[in-house]
């Protein structure tokens, strides 16, 4: 650092670094910022759950989200009590929250976890609003878009990184997304469905670019290249993610996306000779809402006698990078979480996409491979176990065009380093 160079202050929001995937993001933003050419700086975050992620990350310098998974009402406490044994306390918290957000006019209400997140929004010389998939309508959206008013207020660069977002219906959503997006330096997002969604809301938003997700930032050029040269092992190792859902379209539901993963693992392990580890990026945390080794072990149990001993269950916590060295290790995963997905193709290792959400069809699409991906809600054990055999024989043909591709969006997630060096040069 030069002598006297300004030292500046970069705030990042909206995260849930509980989550590995997330904090794959987080990860990748930090190894583009650095990149950026924006001089020396500062790191502050804001989680949703920062108490639990001190535990996992503590060097961390981070703040609790106001309205997040650990904040609590202070301002009439007693009245909120009863609202909330009355069922109705979350919607009047975050109403007064998003009231608080929105205009400064309303800041008196404010308090605790929401003043703490002003004066550090107001003090940053850049504000990033964290990559991922928390701007769609199945989870509730009111923390994140309160972080994103609270931004715009104030008078640095904000910029929205990789995000996955809509499609908006809720004609509460669309009014609070038409208030703040326009006020947003720069929007990334990860696919041209997206981009879509945004346009449907009806105003004009230059400032949007499709980028890569932040998380390719991480891949290794060297380690890429050298695996388009692997072979696929006589015995391979292979990696299942799997998840719980809640939102399946169609009659064969949770029970049948297990019973496609059963016999997928059944067929590597008898027609393959495989070993199977079930591994992903949510897992080993208890203060996280979900814990996807839960849903490995109920498959698991309820593999054949002769199956279960080359079976494994990794249920282990892993920071991304622990998680990377793991990764390369295998010689293929089945991915049902798109950021096992992403951190495996980093790690130079291919991937059988499973979409649960419109995000991971867009990602493997966008890299030249649209039929790839097996969709959670018509997927049979049949049609998935077929797509990893055909997969598996044409992977010498596939391996060096998917590498070629993974380099492709690294550079291109490290091209983002220009995008920011110009919102902070040139903010609006």
């Amino acid at each position: 650092m030069h002598s006297g160079e300004q030292v500046r202050t970069v705030v990042i929001n909206n995260i849930v670094a509980l989550n590995t995937g997330d904090a794959a993001i987080l990860d990748g933003i930090r190894t583009v910022l650095a990149a950026a050419q924006i001089g020396p700086f500062t790191e502050q975050l804001i989680d949703k759950q920062a108490i639990a992620v001190r535990k996992y990350y503590p060097q961390a310098r981070i703040a609790q989200q106001f309205l997040g998974a650990t904040s609590q009402p202070g301002l009439l406490r007693k009245l909120m009590a009863k609202a909330d044994r009355a069922g109705i306390l979350p919607r009047l918290r975050n109403r007064r929250g998003w009231l608080a957000s929105r205009h400064p006019a309303w800041r008196f209400l404010l308090e605790g976890d929401g003043r703490r997140n002003r004066d550090m929004l107001g003090a940053a010389d850049l504000i990033v609003s964290t990559g991922g998939t928390y701007l769609v309508e199945n989870y509730d959206m009111t923390s994140s878009l309160a972080q994103l008013a609270l931004a715009a207020q104030s008078k640095a660069p904000v910029v929205m990184f990789t995000q996955s977002l809509g499609p908006f219906t809720g004609a509460t959503n669309r009014a609070r997304l038409r208030h703040i997006l326009p006020q947003i330096d720069l929007i990334l997002l990860r696919d041209a469905k997206s981009l879509g969604y945004l346009k449907e809301l009806g105003i004009p938003l230059p400032q949007a670019r499709i980028v890569p997700d932040a998380a390719f930032a991480l891949a290794d050029p060297a380690r890429i290249e050298t695996a388009k040269h692997r072979t696929l092992a006589s015995a391979p190792h292979v990696a299942i993610s799997v998840r719980y859902w809640a939102h399946f379209h169609g009659d064969r539901g949770q029970n049948g996306y297990f019973e496609a993963i059963r016999d997928a693992a059944t067929w590597l392990v008898r027609d393959k000779g495989a070993d199977v580890t079930f591994l992903s990026t949510c897992q080993g945390v208890p203060e996280y809402w979900i814990d996807d080794s839960r849903a490995a072990a109920e498959i698991v149990a309820s593999l054949p006698d002769d199956v279960r001993p080359h079976v494994r269950i990794n249920s282990a916590f892993h920071t991304p990078k622990a998680l990377m060295q793991q990764l390369a290790g295998f010689d293929l995963v089945v991915a049902t979480r798109m950021h096992m997905a992403i951190l495996s193709l980093c790690s130079g290792t291919p991937v059988v996409p499973i979409a649960y959400e419109f995000k991971t069809k867009e990602l493997f699409a966008g890299m030249g491979f649209p039929t790839w991906t097996q969709d959670i809600d018509t997927m049979t054990g049949d049609t998935l176990v077929a797509a990893i055999d055909n997969y598996l024989q044409m992977l010498p043909v596939l391996r060096p065009r998917l590498m070629d591709a993974v380099l492709a969006n690294h550079s291109a997630a490290m091209a983002v380093g220009d995008l920011i060096r110009q919102v902070t040069i040139n903010p609006s």
